[in-house]
């Protein structure tokens, strides 16, 4: 739907404008919706998180998703939550699959947060055990 969006805007500004040479002055599209800080590598990424909060030693439970990977089943040792400086949302922690500790963005989990034997939205769990709201 977006990219249908872009098109139909971009038609009208060259159909407005009947120039083609318009078309060199335009930011390329990634630059433009880009919102990512983009690092060298994972450790600078991961030395510009921000500690939101420390974990309590919860083991919790979820599938987590990588982009177009299969999902995955994920029971993590919480040791903290983090926020990059695009106010994304992590849970770092000790990975019993991988056996080391891992960062796993929220927005690819794809299953509520299971703790004990209770299930949670993430946003219930955030809230609950770590008092982080509206993010």
């Amino acid at each position: 739907m977006i990219i249908i969006i872009i098109v139909f805007l971009l038609y009208l500004y060259f159909e407005d404008s009947k120039n083609t040479d318009d078309i060199n002055k335009l930011p390329i599209l990634s630059e433009l919706f880009s919102t990512r800080t983009k690092y060298e590598n994972l450790s600078e990424w991961e030395r510009n998180l921000t500690l939101l909060c420390k974990g309590h030693g919860e083991d919790i439970e979820f599938t987590h998703e990588k982009f177009r990977e299969k999902k995955v089943r994920r029971k993590v040792l919480v040791k903290g939550i983090y926020k990059t400086q695009d106010n994304r949302i992590y849970i770092g922690g000790y990975c019993y699959l991988r056996k080391e500790n891992r960062i796993f963005g929220i927005t690819n989990i794809t299953t509520m947060i299971k703790v004990k034997s209770k299930r949670f939205y993430i946003e219930e769990y955030l809230d609950i055990y770590y008092d982080i709201e509206n993010f």
